[in-house]
């Protein structure tokens, strides 16, 4: 084989490679951004500009990093923190990607939530990964919304009502009612006359899961 025919064959097999790296980096659900040593943009999937660009702008390779924060700081495209001016926010997106931050919150002002990271590169570089966590976290807003509710609901219940541990007896949640009759103890056993009086209503409770009517004297506060 000649020497031509060689690097042919190496040049061809360093582009394939690089073919499945650019494959890999598009395929990758979080938008993606690497920047060299100097915070200079060297390449970007297409999610980062869904996330970051909404408005169809491409940002140009080789542009600033520095320069980029900036525009999004002026574009009003993003949501600056309270107390925080323009410069100041863009300012901090820089020192979170050169001090590798770990899940910075992003807002963009049209509601979608981001938490970007930032990783150093063997070769002196940064590579920052952004995550569209939005429905996540609307998942869990409406999950301490029905929290909070039920919470409510139970507490003006008058009622007793008490949530706590098989193992131990440590209490996880205690109603308003429950409190105000047997006051600020920390674990079930407290108001149970005897130790034995406790296991024998598990005892009729772990089976089914349910006892009905079962009779028991506590201790009130």
């Amino acid at each position: 084989m000649t020497q031509s025919a060689s690097t042919a064959r190496d040049n061809d097999a360093h582009k394939r490679g690089l073919d499945l790296l650019d494959d890999a980096f598009q395929a990758l659900d979080e938008g993606m951004v690497l920047c060299d040593s100097e915070l200079c943009l060297v390449k970007y999937n297409d999610n980062y500009v869904d996330m970051m660009h909404p408005e169809g702008s491409v940002p140009r390779i080789g542009a600033s990093a520095r320069i980029q924060a900036q525009a999004f700081a002026d574009s009003e495209r993003f949501v600056i923190p309270e107390g925080m001016t323009a410069t100041e926010w863009a300012e901090s997106v820089i020192e979170g990607i050169v001090g590798c931050a770990k899940n910075v919150v992003i807002r963009r002002t049209d509601g979608v939530l981001f938490l970007a990271s930032s990783h150093r590169t063997r070769t002196g570089g940064y590579l920052l990964s952004i995550k569209d966590v939005t429905e996540k976290h609307r998942a869990e807003e409406a999950r301490r919304e029905s929290d909070d509710l039920l919470k409510t609901i139970v507490n003006a219940c008058p009622a007793n009502f008490m949530v706590s541990r098989v193992a131990d007896g440590k209490i996880i949640y205690r109603s308003i009612a429950s409190t105000a009759r047997f006051g600020e103890i920390e674990s079930a056993r407290s108001f149970f006359l005897k130790p034995q009086d406790r296991q024998s209503y598990l005892d009729a409770l772990l089976p089914t899961g349910v006892v009905d009517d079962y009779p028991v004297r506590f201790r009130k506060g």
